[in-house]
Parts: C-alpha cells; structure tokens; sequence
C-alpha cells in the first residue's frame, strides 16, 4: 500500500507494477483515476476515498483481481452497467455520494459488501445478489423495499435513515438468514427475537476512563460519532449518560453488562482511580474471558513502565504504544489513531469495511 506523501508515479518509479497489490489514493483531492493504478493488474484493493471523483472510468474494469474497491466520499453520480464484469469484486463501497440507482449488472458480481449509505437511492427492487452478506444502504430515500428470497446469504442489513425503515418486520419475515438489522427490533416472530437481541447487545461500547481525563473521551466519542452516523448499529455509553437522580452505580453496572467493546482510556488518573479498578475494570477482563467482549485499551497519558507490567492491561494490545501516549502525539497522528480505532471496532462489531 501506498504510504508516503508523494505523486503515485513517483512513488512506484521503478517498482514492478505486477507486484503491486494494493495501493491507497484517499484524500488526494483527484478528479480522475491515474493511468498508472490500471498498469497494476494483480491489484486487490484500491481506495479512492474522499477525492473528488465524478465517474469511474470503464478502464477500471482491467483490475481483474480487485476485490476491494472504495469510493467512498466523491461525487460519483452514477454507477455504470460495466460493473458487472469485475467478477472478482467482493467490496464494494460508494457510500457519501449522490447515486440514485444501482444497475441490475451489478448482481452479477460476487459482491459479499455492498455499502452505499448516504446517497440518492430511492429502490434497488428487481436486484438479486445471492452471495451478498452486508448491505449497507442507510440514509437514502428508498419508500419501499422488498428483498428477493434469493438474498440467501444476507446476514447484516442496515435501512435506517430511510422511509422504508418502519418495514422492518416484514424483511425480516421474508429472509430468513438476517442475523442483525439497522434500525434494532424489539420484537420478531418465532425464535428469532433472542438472537436478535442478543447480537444488538453486543454493539454497546462502553468507555472507562478517569474524569479528569475527560478531554480524551470528546475526542473519542466524536470519533465514534462518524460510525453512529453513517453506517450506524453502535450505542456508545460513558457515565456522561447517566441523568440527575439515577442511580449511577446501577446505571455503570448494567452498561457494562449489556456491552460487547469496551475502550479505556489509560492514564495514571485511570490506573489511580479506586472506582474504575475495583468496579470497572474486573467485570469487563471477566465479560472479555467470558463473553468475548472487545477490549481496545488506548493510552492517553504516560504511565509508568513499572505500573504497566504489573498491571492487568499489560495483557492486552494497546491501540498505540504506552510509550507513545495520545498527548504527546500531533493532530495528525491522533487523527490517525481514531481511524485506525474505527477500523478495528467496525472490523470486530462486523459492520462495514
């Protein structure tokens, strides 16, 4: 993947272009695709995200091995018939543009992702795309929505954000291998309603962190912000929840039960905090062993290297090095570090890439 800040033809000056399998174009502010990217034709993966993009070229049909292509976050007004030759396509991603339809080529592709959230479409009726597991289609202005039968794989399915959402329960009733669904429901016939619910509760994040420390919790929560509001699915909760006259320890105890993340934001405040060792920390090391609850431990203030080996955290993978807290970090890195979190939980909660 391409990393460094340079023109991509510089950068893969004297490379062997079969070689490339991955290349990384996002934010480049490009109006068109570079020559060059259909030159590397074992290429994988390729995101073109946040650029200006209008259209996608049909040269990009050449790519014969992509599998991953996304163009979130341009101006992509439409998506063209010749989408339906890339048959190694498995991901596709044109969410935060201003598609209004999707063509009927396009199921004629493997596609196991389809996130178009946030555009124009208004039905994608007469689409079957047997092998697709998660669609994400959020945000669009689609009235009615019936899901062919033949969506025999389709486990994840997100429709809030559109008119049709309030159809929720007749989808469901129709494909039976739906496991999570955006908005949540409450009530579904036969045995479903408990797995359902279940699978919804494991989308709770809950956020440990010291309240001196909590500038770093905005940041985080803004993050987390991005997710809420384009693919949604996640209910993020920090004692900042908790209203005048609940009873908070209650409230704490039972955000923690009900969550399948939890992120702690690691400093000596946290580690000095009696509340937060005693009361937080054991239930969510007992709900990961137990349950398999997400831990991402992120260090925001430098703690001690003594403290942190004999500490319990020490057993987990920091999100950044604790010798390289948030605080000493420029924007740009601690930028980088909340997309990195957003990948990761998006990755584990089983939403979108």
């Amino acid at each position: 993947m391409r990393e460094l800040k340079k023109p991509l033809t510089e950068f893969l000056q004297g490379k062997n272009l079969l070689k490339v399998t991955s290349i990384n174009l996002q934010g480049e502010n490009l109006s068109a695709i570079p020559d060059i990217v259909f030159k590397c034709k074992n290429l994988r993966k390729l995101n073109l995200s946040n650029n200006q993009l209008v259209t996608i070229p049909q040269e990009i049909t050449c790519l014969k091995k992509l599998k991953v292509l996304n163009l979130r976050s341009n101006r992509i007004t439409q998506i063209h018939a010749w989408i339906g030759k890339m048959k190694a396509l498995k991901t596709l991603d044109v969410s935060h543009n201003q598609i209004k339809t999707l063509p009927q080529q396009i199921q004629f592709i493997n596609l196991e992702r389809l996130i178009a959230s946030h555009n124009l479409i208004t039905t994608i009726d007469g689409i079957v795309i047997p092998s697709i597991k998660y669609l994400v289609i959020s945000h669009n202005k689609i009235e009615k929505l019936s899901l062919h039968p033949l969506f025999i794989n389709l486990s994840h399915l997100w429709i809030n954000g559109n008119p049709c959402e309030t159809q929720i329960r007749s989808i469901m009733s129709n494909i039976r291998s739906i496991r999570k669904v955006y908005p949540k429901v409450s009530v579904i016939q036969e045995d479903k309603t408990q797995n359902i619910s279940n699978d919804m509760q494991m989308h709770r994040i809950f956020i440990s962190y010291s309240h001196e420390d909590k500038k770093w919790l905005d940041t985080v929560t803004l993050s987390l912000k991005t997710i809420s509001n384009t693919i949604g699915g996640i209910d993020v909760w920090a004692d900042t929840r908790i209203k005048t006259g609940d009873k908070w320890k209650d409230e704490i105890e039972a955000a923690l039960q009900s969550c399948g993340v939890a992120i702690l934001l690691v400093s000596p405040n946290f580690v000095a905090s009696d509340f937060i060792i005693n009361n937080e920390l054991p239930p969510i090391l007992k709900k990961a062993a137990a349950n398999g609850t997400h831990i991402f431990p992120i260090c925001v203030r430098k703690i001690s290297n003594v403290v942190f080996r004999n500490s319990k955290l020490s057993d987990f993978q920091f999100l950044n090095s604790p010798t390289q807290p948030l605080n000493n970090c420029a924007e740009a890195e601690i930028d980088n570090y909340m997309c990195k979190l957003l990948d990761e939980i998006s990755d584990k909660l089983g939403l979108s890439e």
